[in-house]
């Protein structure tokens, strides 16, 4: 079943239509690791920073933009964005990462430079992704804002059985699974062996039927 790690995540906006995803998390007394200073390297010194993983969908191969803001809670504090492809695995920082950014310098968020990170008109293939949010040195963490848009939807799931992500486990993750399946989307794939079949429907009754934290 796949889960979502992130602790305490909370969807500011989730439109469709607008194609935009917002949601505030806190990295505050979070699990640890060592975080990349780049795609194939480890930092030499952030080697215990606190994270938050977030897992999403995107619906649709295009371009996508992730910003992230950790000045709007009252402090500012430097931190760190991670981009993963297919996983993640704190134990193995470097698999499946696709992109990073520590200090933004764009013109998409209220500012730059420290307090801000973010990754632009990045080039994605229709599938799952890891958003993570660490910081710059062991001892930065904090509540932070991510908005990610792009020419798909892009949906978060806190767990799998939200086939809709809109936080509630009901009727229409049903009907939402059912559709997928009779589309041959393998978004339907629950146990994740690259095929549909009665064992999907099987694996998704489950985590319906376990809930979600």
């Amino acid at each position: 079943m796949k889960l979502m790690p992130a602790a305490c995540i909370a969807i500011v906006a989730a439109t469709s239509s607008a194609q935009t995803l917002e949601y505030v998390g806190d990295t505050t007394g979070l699990d640890r690791f060592n975080r990349p200073d780049g795609i194939s390297s480890l930092s030499g010194f952030a080697n215990n920073v606190p994270y938050e993983a977030v897992e999403i969908e995107v619906t649709e191969t295009g371009l996508y933009t992730i910003l992230s803001d950790q000045t709007n809670f009252g402090e500012r504090w430097d931190g760190y964005l991670l981009l993963y492809e297919g996983g993640f695995d704190a134990t193995s920082p470097l698999d499946g990462l696709v992109a990073i950014n520590d200090d933004y310098f764009g013109s998409l968020l209220p500012g730059t430079g420290i307090g801000y990170s973010g990754i632009e008109n990045i080039q994605l293939t229709a599938g799952t992704y890891f958003i993570v949010l660490t910081g710059y040195e062991n001892d930065d963490d904090g509540p932070y804002q991510v908005q990610a848009s792009g020419d798909g939807e892009i949906r978060l799931f806190t767990c799998f059985a939200d086939m809709n992500g809109d936080s509630q486990l009901n009727i229409f993750d049903f009907l939402e699974f059912q559709n997928l399946f009779d589309a041959g989307d393998l978004a339907a794939d629950c146990d994740e062996d690259g095929a549909l079949s009665l064992f999907d429907f099987l694996c998704f009754q489950n985590g319906f039927d376990i809930g979600c934290e």
